[in-house]
């Protein structure tokens, strides 16, 4: 895509920022921007001076290569993730954050602050290689995060700009026809079981929250067979998972979602037997599981595991999350999102509506910090 089609394709809102790790002109690594506004462009880089050489470490008996950038993202997440007593996030990943803007904007501080005033609200981040794991929401002064000034998501790959911009005028029409508005489904877990999984005692309570908004009945627990919510997703505008979730480090094909087993099937949707079905009629995907948006990009900076799955088999809007999420802070965000969404909201303020209310309620950033989301917006 050409810069003028990115332009074309951003409405009146949005400013995006499209972001590459690479050689910098005194050595090492550096970060490179390319700003876009559906008026203007510029570009800026960041601070440079990262070493350039590759990290190699091991992981359960396998070499890992990896960038400079993940070890320096690995360790603000577990910051940010820490206990942080009373305050709002750990003293050592609020010194990161705080100092980010810097490294990840630049120049471009000045730019976006010109846009904000004149009126644009929607920072859409194009992250590159380690980036696509950094919380680019929470960088600035505690207490000032970036999401306080701008409603910011994420998009995994710039041809997803283009392929929803193609359906996206044919999506509201097109929704008109799916037998269900909405699918919801929430596992609790009781005893462990099914698969020797922790409890989640809020899991029914938060799908059944969702689904009076919309006057639908949820599916929960035994009825959470594979089939059953294969099947429903598969004829649903909008779906809510509540269940538990395992990344995969070491073969993303296999990151998985738990279901309830039955006679045919073992009750796990892996990130392979997703990419096999049609979700093309799939608006938005709400994942209050753990690491959701995780996954894994290759040297080509291809993404692999269930966000990429989901997005491949169509679903237009995922929202996810960075790590381990605190029970009520997820319940609060994602009843709020729905309820905006109930209203008629777009899937962009509904998004906003539910973070703002989260941080209102929980305050941490490790609480309402963690929710993420990727792809199209309007």
């Amino acid at each position: 895509m050409t810069s003028e089609q990115v332009q074309s394709l951003l409405d009146d809102r949005t400013v995006l920022l499209n972001y590459y790790l690479g050689a910098a002109p005194g050595g090492g690594l550096g970060v490179f921007i390319l700003a876009l506004t559906r008026d203007e462009m510029t570009g800026a880089a960041g601070r440079g001076g990262f070493p350039s050489a590759l990290i190699t470490m091991k992981h359960g008996g396998r070499t890992i290569v990896g960038s400079p950038f993940g070890v320096t993202v690995q360790a603000l997440l577990e910051g940010i993730t820490a206990e942080p007593g009373a305050a709002l996030v750990s003293d050592k990943a609020a010194a990161t954050l705080a100092g980010d803007p810097d490294v990840y904007l630049g120049s471009l501080k000045g730019f976006l602050a010109k846009q904000r005033a004149a009126g644009k609200d929607h920072l859409c981040i194009v992250p590159h290689g380690p980036l696509h794991y950094y919380p680019f929401h929470l960088m600035g002064l505690p207490g000032r995060p970036l999401a306080a000034e701008w409603i910011t998501t994420y998009l995994p790959n710039l041809q997803l700009l283009n392929t929803h911009a193609r359906s996206g005028g044919a999506r509201a029409g097109a929704h008109a026809g799916p037998p269900r508005v909405l699918a919801a489904v929430g596992l609790s877990f009781a005893g462990g079981q099914p698969h020797d999984q922790p409890r989640l005692p809020q899991a029914a309570d938060e799908s059944k929250a969702i689904a009076k908004l919309f006057h639908v009945e949820p599916i929960l627990d035994a009825a959470a067979t594979e089939a059953a919510v294969v099947d429903a997703i598969q004829q649903a505008r909008y779906v809510h998972l509540a269940t538990h979730g395992a990344h995969n480090f070491a073969a993303p094909a296999f990151q998985r979602l738990y279901l309830t087993p039955d006679r045919d099937t073992d009750g796990i949707v892996h990130a392979f037997e997703v990419s096999a079905l049609d979700l093309s009629g799939v608006e938005l995907l709400t994942l209050s599981a753990c690491e959701t948006a995780l996954g894994r990009f290759d040297v080509a900076d291809n993404l692999h595991g269930l966000p990429a799955a989901f997005l491949l088999a169509g679903v237009a809007t995922i929202v996810g999350t960075l790590w381990e999420i605190e029970t009520n802070a997820a319940a609060t965000f994602f009843t709020r999102l729905y309820a905006e969404l109930s209203r008629g909201a777009t899937r962009l303020d509904a998004f906003a509506a539910a973070q703002r209310a989260t941080r209102v309620t929980h305050p941490q950033y490790r609480d309402w910090g963690a929710f993420y989301l990727m792809g199209a917006w309007s």
